[in-house]
């Protein structure tokens, strides 16, 4: 797992990999997500939802 000076990765979850330009997501994925990365917070919170939905019905595969 890398470290971080100012994060902190969560307790579960797998991170998405690359092996030869291509993504490895486990079943578990840790999806990345920066705070003020253009989002908005008017927008993330729904976002987030939708996000977590489609992990949870792997809907990336």
């Amino acid at each position: 797992m890398p470290k971080f000076e100012k994060l902190t990765l969560p307790n579960e979850g797998e991170i998405i990999t690359f092996n030869q330009g291509k993504p490895n997501v486990p079943n578990n994925p840790i999806v990345p997500f920066i705070r003020g990365d253009g989002t908005g917070v008017d927008i993330w919170p729904a976002t987030q939802i939708v996000l977590d939905s489609a992990i949870k019905k792997k809907l990336w595969r």
